[in-house]
C-alpha cells in the first residue's frame, strides 16, 4: 500500500452539475452537488531514469488524455531514444493486454526532452513527442 500515491500534477475538468438538475435527492439530507467529467491528466517527471513510473500511474487513470512529460539523458544516441521508445512501449502494451486500459477514443501521449544541465539550451527542437497507437501497440512519432 501506499498513501496518496494518486496524486495527479495537473488535471483538466468539466463541470457538469447542472446534468443533475433533473435527479431527486432526499429532502432532509442535503447532499452537496459534485458532478464533473475529467478530460486530461498529467504528469511531469524531471527525474530522467524515473519517468515510467508516471507511464503506469497515469495507465489506471480513466481519461480521453493522459500525458506523461519526462526527460532522457543528452548523450543518449538516437538508437538508444528509439530503444526507450520501443520500451515505454512494451510497458504499455503489457499492462494493457486486455485493451481495457488505453482504448478507441482515448489518446496516451509521451513528451520526452533531452535533460541539459545549461538550461540555455531548451528549445522546441529539445522535445519530442509521441502517442501511442492502441492497434500497433507502440509509441508513434508525432513529427514524422
Amino acid at each position: 500500500h501506499q498513501y496518496e500515491y494518486y496524486k495527479i500534477d495537473v488535471i483538466g475538468w468539466k463541470d457538469c452539475k447542472s446534468d443533475l438538475s433533473g435527479i431527486s435527492k432526499l429532502a432532509h439530507y442535503a447532499l452537496k452537488e459534485h458532478f464533473w467529467r475529467l478530460g486530461v491528466a498529467v504528469e511531469h517527471e524531471n527525474d530522467q531514469y524515473d519517468w515510467t513510473d508516471e507511464l503506469v500511474k497515469l495507465l489506471y487513470i480513466n481519461c480521453p488524455l493522459r500525458i506523461v512529460i519526462g526527460y532522457y539523458p543528452e548523450t543518449l544516441s538516437s538508437d538508444e531514444l528509439e530503444q526507450t521508445i520501443d520500451y515505454a512501449s512494451k510497458i504499455i502494451s503489457l499492462a494493457n493486454e486486455s485493451g481495457e486500459l488505453v482504448r478507441a477514443g482515448q489518446e496516451y501521449l509521451l513528451i520526452l526532452g533531452e535533460n541539459h544541465t545549461d538550461c540555455e539550451k531548451l528549445s522546441k527542437e529539445t522535445y519530442s513527442a509521441y502517442v501511442y497507437d492502441i492497434d500497433q501497440r507502440k509509441f508513434k512519432s508525432l513529427s514524422k
